[in-house]
């Protein structure tokens, strides 16, 4: 009985601890109007990221950023809060 106690805690520990990867993002910086700037992210690896019982293709940052290194950082914030 143990053992399985362990395991199971072993595995919702790596649950929690998975994060999604920048890596597997395809990341698009675009301006919407002169100094405004977004980030699309679309998963490189196919099928796409599932949430909440939908399949993510592709998303945009929630806000305008002011400049396109902004933008790139919001988009890793995204991605990193997928999972959390």
């Amino acid at each position: 009985m143990a053992l399985l106690a362990r395991q199971d805690d072993r595995q919702r520990t790596a649950k929690r601890t998975a994060m999604a990867k920048t890596s597997d993002y395809r990341i698009v910086t675009f301006q919407r109007q002169p100094g405004l700037w977004r980030a699309n992210m679309t998963p490189i690896v196919q099928p796409a990221t599932i949430t909440r019982g939908d399949a993510i293709r592709g998303f945009v940052t929630a806000e305008d950023s002011k400049s396109e290194e902004d933008a790139v950082i919001a988009a890793h914030r995204a991605i990193r809060e997928l999972d959390g």
